[in-house]
């Protein structure tokens, strides 16, 4: 039977293991996102095809559609141009319009004002002077400054004129526009007649000629793009299986298999020296038997087990490394109230069976039977704070500022 080297342990992977699956791991994202807009493109037919004219697809062949499409194309070319230049000018006469409308308002308020102003000067002030109640203000009003408010008048009375005529004019030239509009509309609508086709029991029209163009034009427009996803979905399915087996290539079963027999190995000695042989390992043959072990035993003998598998991977890893080995975290060895004979079975396991080129870090309570890895250990005792001290941040960081990363 073949093995699936995809089983092996992951710290026994070289570099080259992890470039293959980053490379898969891109590729299987953007067949991902493919996917889905292929799905999207799918929904677009769909609605589509719903929308389509029916009559269409029967009333005309392919070559007619194209011919009369390339017609079509040549004959709106020039009247969509026209029709967008008159609605240009239509639309800036609307607002040149607007704008006189404005002004023509101001104006004719202007005229009723100075006409008040006038006849206020007249009936209502007798003297040639005039008081402001408010501010005390001598102001003249003699004949010469009533004549300048008729004058201004006058003056206002004729912008009023001449705004009123420049609106008129304006109207004129919006009435034309609109008429050569109309025009641009209706001979873009007699096109139909020009491109009408009838058969027994339907007749083809411009109008849904036009809808069909639309309709057709992104049906072929979404099919080729949906080809070249699917195209481009086969190349990473095929790029992923060849990562996938260079991957499984670069290991041999004979390597898989010294792997494996190198983990029984240490395990079996490790939980030897811990007193753990009640734990069964004929069901325990490779790193990955994790579940099997935790099931195994009584609780103290249990943890003492889980502590030989654990170090038992770390000199798996310590002996087929290929990049640097992480420290080892030990949290609390004396899980399960271990008796005085069996804590210091674990404290010789890590002391006799990890090389002191590798870190260990131990978190345990004070006992006597750590006093052998304390004479090897540099001791940080946790007070009611925390782990970091901020008094030693500026040391650590100008020793992580060296460090090119």
């Amino acid at each position: 039977m073949e093995k699936d080297y995809h089983k092996i342990s992951c710290w026994s992977f070289n570099p080259d293991y992890f470039e293959f699956e980053i490379e898969k791991s891109i590729k299987k994202n953007n067949r991902t996102i493919l996917t889905s807009e292929v799905e999207r493109i799918n929904s677009t037919l769909e609605v589509v095809e719903a929308y389509l004219p029916a009559a269409t697809i029967t009333a005309i062949t392919p070559e007619d559609f194209n011919i009369m499409t390339e017609e079509i194309e040549k004959d709106l070319e020039k009247l969509s141009r026209q029709q967008e230049e008159v609605l240009d000018k239509y639309s800036s006469l609307q607002i040149q319009k607007s704008n006189l409308e404005h002004q023509s308002a101001i104006a004719s308020r202007l005229v009723e004002e100075l006409d008040k102003d006038y006849v206020f000067s007249i009936e209502n002030i007798a003297e040639d002077n005039l008081n402001c109640p408010l501010c005390g203000t001598v102001y003249e009003n003699s004949i010469f400054n009533k004549t300048s408010i008729l004058k201004d008048k006058s003056q206002a009375v004729t912008q009023l004129e001449d705004i009123i005529e420049e609106i008129s004019s304006t109207d004129k030239k919006l009435d034309k526009t609109f008429k050569e509009l109309n025009q641009i509309r209706e001979t873009i609508n007699g096109l139909s007649t020009k491109y009408e086709k009838k058969e027994v029991d339907q007749q083809f029209t411009f109008t849904n000629l036009i809808e069909s163009i639309g309709g057709q034009s992104l049906k072929k427009n979404v099919t080729e793009a949906k080809k070249e996803k699917l195209n481009t979905i086969t190349d990473l399915n095929s790029s992923i299986k060849l990562a996938t087996k260079s991957q499984k290539g670069l290991y041999t079963g004979d390597y898989i298999d010294d792997i494996n027999a190198s983990f029984n190995s240490f395990l079996s000695i490790y939980i030897k020296m811990l007193d753990a042989q009640a734990v069964n390992l004929s069901q325990i043959d490779s790193p990955l038997s994790y579940i099997k072990i935790v099931n195994e035993g009584g609780a103290a003998e249990n943890s003492r087990a889980i502590l030989a598998y654990y170090i038992a991977i770390f000199s798996v890893v310590e002996k087929y490394k290929n990049e640097v080995v992480s420290p080892l975290v030990i949290d609390t060895p004396n899980q399960q109230e271990q008796s005085d004979n069996n804590y210091s079975n674990i404290v010789n396991l890590i002391m006799d069976k990890i090389s002191k080129n590798d870190q260990v870090i131990i978190c345990a309570m004070s006992n006597p039977k750590l006093a052998p890895l304390e004479k090897r250990a540099n001791i940080i005792k946790l007070d009611d704070s925390k782990l970091l001290s901020s008094d030693h941040f500026d040391d650590v960081k100008k020793i992580f500022d060296t460090w090119d990363v």
